[in-house]
């Protein structure tokens, strides 16, 4: 049986706003042709899985440091202090763009903003109710409406 060798299908424009998968390339610190570490169709893949550049990074990344650790824990030959080092160099790289991923922007809701947003809100079924509400006059210590300094008093 013949086989063929692994061929590395790899490519960079050396533009990462080119395409996401180059901006993954370049997150990861994947540009050098000489040495390649990432398939184009690997890099494709994280992407359609995690949605986001910056999260299919980190995911290429700890995929890297899986793949190299091996490596140097079973080779045992001088080459693997090489291996330990480019395996810190994945590891501070994704330390890096979690920092990054935990500075993002936040989504932030605010509800009842607009009266028809609020009404189309409190209509749909499949929302998940609130854990607790606040109604205008449920504090007892707050004023009455009858005028009498607090609720009960005068009712």
């Amino acid at each position: 049986m013949i086989t063929t060798p692994n061929v590395l299908s790899w490519s960079y424009s050396h533009d990462p706003s080119a395409s996401d998968k180059d901006a993954v390339r370049f997150l990861v610190g994947d540009t050098n042709s000489d040495d390649k570490l990432l398939d184009d169709n690997e890099i494709l893949y994280v992407l359609s899985v995690e949605g986001t550049v910056l999260q299919a990074a980190i995911n290429c990344l700890q995929n890297l440091i899986v793949v190299f650790s091996r490596q140097v824990d079973g080779s045992g030959k001088e080459g693997s202090k090489a291996l330990s080092q480019k395996v810190q160099s994945f590891r501070t790289a994704l330390d890096s763009l979690l920092e990054r991923q935990a500075m993002g922007p936040l989504n932030v809701f605010a509800g009842g903003i607009s009266k028809t947003q609020k009404a189309a809100t409190c209509a749909d079924d499949d929302r998940v109710p609130p854990v607790f509400t606040k109604q205008m006059f449920d504090n007892p210590r707050a004023p009455s409406p009858n005028g009498s300094t607090l609720r009960g008093e005068g009712d």
